[in-house]
């Protein structure tokens, strides 16, 4: 008798919706995937982009700019926790769950290879039209342009220089 394969079921956002709210997990491709908790120094990173996007999009920052944990239910077996996500203009707070136009991952040692892979490509695959990959290790950002459209082009600079952006001409990121 030869083994049978068995296929485990995948989960959804229904399912991920009945998890504990303090648990640090996003579902991808139907799979729970656990991160551990960030360090300071990912943390300081993360209140630096917020404030310069605070700036930036002034008074309806409030209503569109978050940062994790927020959950982004891109389908039925994706719903990931960008460290940073800029909702679109005039959102109003009674929509369900609105598609980001920014996200920015900030790389962890323990979530680059998914954050620069499989997330990057669920956010391009769904139609978010800009994310952002803060490497403090490499001291550097890519600012892929025109994810929604399936235009892979990437702009790589030092933490210490302006990204060009679609949310801006020169939002500086450092």
């Amino acid at each position: 008798m030869e083994p049978v394969a068995q296929r485990r079921a995948l989960l959804t956002a229904d399912d991920y919706a009945k998890l504990p709210e303090d648990l640090r997990a996003e579902l991808i491709d139907g799979e729970l995937v656990m991160s551990p908790g960030p360090d300071r120094a990912h943390q300081t990173l993360v209140l630096r982009l917020v404030r310069v996007l605070d700036r930036h999009l002034g008074p309806s920052s409030d209503r569109r700019l978050l940062f994790a944990p927020f959950d982004v239910h891109l389908d039925k077996h994706n719903v990931l926790q960008p460290d940073v996500l800029v909702l679109p203009e005039g959102t109003d707070a009674s929509e369900p769950r609105p598609l980001p136009t920014l996200v920015i991952e900030v790389i962890s040692p323990s979530t680059a290879t998914r954050d620069r892979g499989v997330k990057l490509e669920r956010y391009r695959a769904r139609g978010v039209r800009e994310a952002w990959i803060v490497d403090r290790y490499q001291k550097s950002s890519s600012t892929g342009f025109g994810v929604g459209s399936g235009l892979p082009r990437t702009r790589r600079s030092s933490l210490r220089t302006s990204n060009e952006s679609s949310l801006s001409p020169a939002s500086a990121i450092a």
